[in-house]
């Protein structure tokens, strides 16, 4: 009697095991990287230094293409360009930048092409958005950088204008207070002054002036 009941308690607990240890393994499980993997788009966003070299301009990150790539179930990689490859531990819709990631991008100004050292990156996916908060350092902590940002599903078809890989966005370079473009084909415009006179004022009053003398005065004979 004392055996046969044995027999059925362990049959008994066999059974219970059986039942609750894949609903404890499961959790957590699975490959969490397909909602992120694909290409996607920076929509807005950008990198705000904080430099003790100054005239660093901020970083804009609209119009960046990255791609997504699984490494495992629960890690995910981010490419902007070949020297830039970040990846991420990913759990459920949020992801968290692994330790000691670097990425190489061209931050423009006095800096030009730089590694960063990435401090933090979080990137939380909603729907076909991912929004972004990084942190990092430049220049061997020379400066420091931060900000956020809004990635959207796809490329060039995304609605967020001409995609760029990794380079400074066109036309946020300064050379001193002027521009370097025209509707003359690129050429600068040149205004000249003489004595603090705008030249084609002065040109235009000569013109009046000359118009006057050669004018009949319009008294009679």
């Amino acid at each position: 009697m004392d055996a046969t009941r044995r027999t059925l308690l362990l049959a008994s607990c066999l059974g219970l095991a059986s039942l609750v240890a894949p609903s404890c393994s499961s959790g957590g499980g699975g490959d969490q990287t397909t909602k992120f993997a694909g290409a996607w788009t920076f929509q807005s966003g950008s990198l705000t230094p904080m430099c003790l070299l100054p005239g660093v301009p901020p970083f804009d990150l609209m119009g960046l293409n990255v791609t997504f790539t699984k490494v495992d179930d629960a890690t995910i990689s981010l490419m902007i360009n070949a020297a830039c490859n970040v990846h991420f531990h990913v759990s459920g819709n949020s992801a968290t930048v692994a330790a000691m990631q670097t990425c190489s991008l061209d931050v423009g100004g006095a800096l030009g092409m730089q590694t960063v050292s990435i401090m933090t990156w979080t990137l939380t996916l909603s729907g076909d958005q991912i929004e972004n908060m990084i942190a990092g350092s430049v220049a061997s902590g020379l400066c420091s950088a931060s900000g956020t940002a809004s990635l959207v599903r796809g490329t060039s078809d995304a609605g967020v204008g001409t995609p760029r890989d990794g380079s400074p966005r066109d036309g946020t370079s300064e050379t001193g207070h002027g521009e370097a473009g025209g509707s003359d084909g690129g050429a600068p415009e040149v205004i000249a002054e003489a004595g603090g006179v705008d030249v084609a004022d002065a040109a235009g009053a000569e013109i009046g002036t000359e118009a006057g003398a050669d004018a009949p005065s319009g008294d009679g004979d």
